[in-house]
């Protein structure tokens, strides 16, 4: 059943400037009254493992530059290569998230409650070579783009409300 306060958003809505994989980590589940189980946290629709992927957001407009998105999937998320990047000794891991959908919650860890964004996707690629005026003329890229999915996915799964604060679950804007 579909969760009513998930919102679709597109990649290039949600990271206009791109988004960068810094790391992929389990997330960890998560008891009320006891804290951290120290068992990782499962989705709730197909029963996966969660894993968070921290990501940099370079919009200069973002209020939180760091977000999590989290992924369900049987495997630990395969981050895409590394491409070099001028004063970077090791460069940053370009990705696009197919299925990215929003779930907003009130965060009150701040001197003023805020909404804020929990973040999840289907699936974690890297991303598609810009258009040029060749593969648009010739009918673009075949649905292997990121509207399509394409054959480059990395990890597959369905989204299910995540916890609020502290989930380093990302920000609004």
């Amino acid at each position: 059943m579909a969760d009513p306060r998930r919102v679709a958003l597109k990649h290039e809505e949600r990271f206009p400037h791109g988004a960068y994989a810094v790391a992929v980590s389990p997330i960890a589940e998560y008891d009320g009254d006891r804290g951290r189980t120290g068992a990782q946290s499962r989705d709730r629709d197909t029963g996966l493992p969660l894993w968070g992927i921290e990501v940099l957001d370079p919009d200069p407009d973002a209020r939180n530059h760091q977000v999590r998105v989290r992924i369900a999937a049987a495997e630990e998320p395969e981050l895409p290569p590394a491409v070099a990047v001028p004063g970077s000794e090791q460069g940053l891991r370009p990705v696009w998230f197919g299925g990215l959908v929003g779930t907003p919650y009130l965060d009150t860890n701040g001197r003023r409650p805020r909404v804020a964004w929990s973040l999840r996707a289907e699936t974690m690629t890297a991303p598609p070579p810009p258009l040029t005026a060749a593969t648009s003329s010739a009918g673009g890229t075949g649905g292997a783009g990121p509207e399509g999915g394409g054959s480059a996915r990395r990890t597959s799964g369905s989204g299910s409300a995540s916890g609020p604060a502290g989930s380093g679950s990302g920000g609004s804007r």
